[in-house]
């Protein structure tokens, strides 16, 4: 029994002397949700790759429904253009180079970049629903 609180103790003190995240870590969790966004954004160029050769596509003899299809086509476009361009945005202004911060300034930043990366990723998912939805919705 004794023997168990030992452990115990020792895990408690050694849980009390860790100073939170390295920044390596939060960093390395960072670089990871990079490398999936990646892989998310060559399939987000190929579904605007489609939707723009559907949209030159379009029937001309269907006035009122090729205009309102080509309106939402161009729509989705925009808006994958856009989250497109926020990813490149912060490709761009990433510093994974922490010369000059102390470890703490570095874990916040990381947290920080992490955070956005994160909010990236959401719209890159959404982007892709609703680009593979109206692609299907296209073809039919």
């Amino acid at each position: 029994m004794k023997f168990i609180i030992y452990i115990i103790i020792a895990a408690t003190v050694m849980a009390a002397c860790q100073s939170g995240p390295d920044y390596k870590t939060v960093r390395d969790e960072v670089t990871i949700f990079h490398d999936s966004l990646m892989l998310r954004h060559e399939q987000l160029i190929t579904n605007q790759m489609t939707l723009d050769t559907l949209l030159r596509q379009l029937p001309a003899s269907q006035m009122n429904d090729t205009a309102a299809k080509a309106a939402g086509i161009r729509k989705m476009l925009r808006t994958m253009q856009q989250t497109e361009d926020e990813m490149n945005d912060w490709m761009h202004a990433f510093e994974p180079d922490i010369s000059g911060k102390s470890k703490e300034e570095a874990v916040r930043y990381f947290q920080n970049e992490k955070k956005k990366i994160v909010s990236l990723d959401v719209r890159y998912k959404h982007d892709l629903a609703a680009s593979d939805s109206l692609i299907s919705t296209l073809k039919k």
